[in-house]
């Protein structure tokens, strides 16, 4: 973790690590746009491996930009997702360990731990679970065998 500092904006940054297990590491360098005790949001510019697509429309790549928000104890995140002409085009949210830090100091912020499945939320509500390929295979290799469903979880897609 690297302390925060400023941009060029005047905003502070936060470098924190998102890892994707078995071994993927990446270092992510974001504008921190506000911390609390329960709740760091923060704006980075994306770059995926691939891009997202959503009924055949590109909703995701490298270049667009969002703004995160990481809830403290809470397996997930949420992003809300910008064009680079600043087009909202939607929530993305990715299954995680839960997310920890102390009190409201971002710079603590622990290496978040990144689940496999992720789920894309249109602006008109509907949404498409992504990735459950490599979650079953990470589940296969055991990978995923500290993922916790809580018992009030609602797994269905009724909404597609």
């Amino acid at each position: 973790m690297e302390p925060a500092n400023e941009n060029r904006r005047g905003l502070s940054r936060l470098t924190f690590d998102f890892i994707r297990p078995p071994g993927r590491r990446v270092s992510m360098r974001s504008d921190l746009l506000q911390a609390t005790n329960n709740m760091i949001v923060v704006a980075t510019d994306l770059a995926p491996s691939k891009p997202v697509e959503y009924l055949g429309e590109i909703v995701m790549d490298a270049g667009y930009r969002a703004v995160w928000f990481l809830f403290k104890d809470q397996p997930y995140d949420i992003g809300r997702v910008y064009r680079p002409d600043g087009t909202w085009m939607g929530y993305y949210a990715d299954v995680l360990e839960p997310v920890r830090w102390d009190g409201s100091d971002p710079t603590t912020l622990e290496p978040i731990i990144d689940l496999f499945l992720d789920l894309w939320i249109a602006p008109d509500g509907r949404f498409e679970v992504l990735d459950e390929d490599e979650f079953e295979e990470a589940g296969v290799r055991g990978r995923a065998s500290r993922l916790r469903w809580s018992k009030n979880s609602d797994r269905s897609r009724s909404n597609r």
